[in-house]
């Protein structure tokens, strides 16, 4: 059996300013619709690849 890592969750007080800073250091993108209270780190392989997640 093998297991795949989807991605990571975190919490925090500004999502969308969050996500900008860890895109930058990653070299990705932030998906659409980010915003204070949600936004995702894009992953860094389009065929898939962890994600990260704020909120």
């Amino acid at each position: 059996m093998s297991s795949t890592f989807f991605g990571a969750s975190f919490d925090a007080t500004d999502a969308a300013r969050t996500a900008r800073f860890w895109a930058a250091v990653l070299d990705r993108e932030v998906a659409e619709g980010a915003d204070e209270h949600d936004a995702v780190v894009k992953a860094g392989d389009p065929s898939g690849g962890p994600r990260l997640a704020f909120h």
